[in-house]
């Protein structure tokens, strides 16, 4: 149980941080998507990240120590990343910083939506009615019918959809395969498929975008590091209400670098969202603290 238990804040802690990093991620990536063609900024960034990431990779094994034991899921999962990247860094400098964050929740409800029919989590009412409760809170910040709904808010919702089946796919890897051998594959494989879209539409980066895009590769390595980490220790439902900290450093990093302020209908639709997640994963909580007191009590 202490185990269980150290493992879990072992988890949420390293949620935090990577929580922090894709915001920061955002925040430069809401810079250069006004700037620079999606494809070359993907692709720009899936490089920086492979570059910074290989010393740690090779070290101690060789390529030995980035093999896999599941490549063909390993190749679907950074397919499903580096499009639903190069739709996200299309939509980024389109939509108010809070709503793209707020929108970008319902990637907890479609993964928790996944986790139960395809990894055989429990199929229970309140799970459903607490996804149709999130669902409507994501509707709630986009408002059909009282405010035109633009191509860049739906494309964010399909952005969430691809992340969410793309963080099914870690969750199955990362039983076999290290966070390391995970972010590797993600790097190289999205830096292969981006490359053809970059060449057609290239645009050669300024001094200080090329500095930007290091950067941003930088964080990005080390986000998705601290993310692999997080669900490796922890299940889906102990670190997920952990994301909904981004809903605040988005509303406070929006307004200081793009002067946004989130509406009332974007904060109230974030905590229908949020209050939907947290009742998910109290429940989970609770399900399993009594499965292990029933297997203890039978010992």
């Amino acid at each position: 149980m202490t185990e269980m238990r150290n493992r879990n804040i072992a988890g949420i802690m390293l949620a935090v941080v990577s929580s922090i990093l894709v915001i920061l991620l955002g925040v430069v990536g809401k810079k250069l998507g006004g700037e620079l063609s999606p494809f070359v900024v993907v692709f720009l960034y899936s490089l920086f990240s492979f570059a910074s990431f290989l010393p740690a990779a090779f070290r101690g094994g060789g390529l030995r120590r980035v093999s896999s034991r599941m490549p063909v899921l390993q190749a679907v999962r950074a397919g499903l990343f580096a499009a639903a990247l190069i739709v996200w860094f299309w939509a980024l400098p389109k939509v108010p910083f809070a709503d793209l964050t707020a929108i970008g929740y319902a990637s907890s409800l479609f993964t928790l939506v996944g986790a139960i029919l395809f990894l055989g989590e429990a199929s229970v009412l309140w799970r459903w009615l607490a996804l149709i409760v999130g669902f409507a809170g994501m509707l709630v910040v986009l408002k059909p019918g009282f405010q035109e709904v633009t191509g860049p808010m739906l494309a964010i919702v399909v952005v969430s959809a691809g992340m969410a089946a793309a963080r099914l796919c870690n969750k199955i890897v990362t039983r076999v395969d290290s966070p390391v051998v995970l972010v590797f594959w993600h790097n190289s494989l999205t830096m292969l498929y981006t490359l053809p879209t970059a060449w057609l539409f290239w645009e050669t980066p300024s001094l200080e975008q090329w500095l930007w895009l290091a950067a941003m590769g930088l964080i990005g390595t080390l986000q998705q590091l601290f993310g692999a980490w997080s669900i490796k220790f922890a299940d889906f439902g102990v670190i997920e209400p952990v994301n909904f900290l981004k809903l605040v450093w988005a509303a406070i990093l929006g307004f200081v670098f793009f002067a946004e302020v989130p509406t009332v209908s974007t904060i109230l639709g974030g905590i229908i969202i949020i209050g939907a997640v947290v009742y998910i994963a109290q429940r989970e909580r609770r399900e399993v603290a009594g499965a292990q007191r029933n297997a203890t009590a039978k010992f």
